[in-house]
């Protein structure tokens, strides 16, 4: 149940000292693992999460890389999974990832101002993983507001290397688009617009034949 998740969560966060990358992978691995996602799950257990995060930065310095990489990683939602996952099916729309992101970026500004030398880890982990141009476009756009939203507020300091990296991946975006794709898809919709038009014109001249015969 949500409660104990939460629960669980908070008891850990007051024993953060206590939890030791040697002695604990296995449950590290399960909180801050690859595969462990914010995305989905409740917003009070969302919240537990990031405060249980916040708690082992502070407290606990050999988890901080493995603290930030877990928040990096959960900028984007997770891809749909499985041969029938459609790319529509990722949550990466909605007022559900506004208010993932706003956990996050809120986590990351408490991060900054609490540890200063976290600015330079936190550029090359931002930096390092703008998502492939391979992936959909929801994904790179909700990264690119991240970055964007640090360059203007809590990372300002670094906004020249953070933009850098957004426009070296949009310029590779834009020299992998074909010009004859556009022109393809340009017709297409030319076309389907086109037919559209005979099928609502093939169905007034059946009207107006109809009330001739009569």
């Amino acid at each position: 149940p949500q409660e104990d998740e939460e629960a669980l969560l908070q008891a850990i966060s007051q024993h953060a000292t206590l939890v030791l990358p040697g002695r604990h992978a296995g449950l590290l691995e399960r909180l801050l693992g690859g595969r462990s996602r914010l995305w989905g799950v409740a917003d009070g257990t969302r919240q537990s999460w990031l405060a249980l995060v916040q708690h082992f930065m502070l407290t606990n310095g050999s988890l901080f890389h493995t603290c930030l990489d877990f928040l990096v990683n959960n900028l984007t939602p997770p891809l749909p999974e499985g041969p029938a996952a459609a790319p529509g099916d990722s949550p990466a729309g909605g007022e559900g990832a506004v208010r993932v992101l706003g956990d996050l970026r809120q986590s990351l500004r408490q991060m900054l101002e609490r540890i200063p030398t976290s600015q330079r880890h936190l550029l090359e982990a931002v930096t390092t993983r703008v998502p492939h141009q391979s992936q959909e476009a929801k994904q790179l756009c909700l990264y690119i507001e991240t970055v964007t939203w640090l360059a203007t507020g809590p990372g300002k300091s670094m906004a020249d290397r953070l933009l850098h990296a957004v426009l070296e991946r949009v310029v590779e975006l834009d020299v992998s688009i074909k010009w004859q794709a556009i022109v393809e898809r340009a017709t297409q919709a030319e076309a389907a617009g086109l037919e559209e038009e005979v099928e609502g014109g093939g169905d007034e001249l059946h009207e107006a034949d109809l009330f001739d015969i009569l």
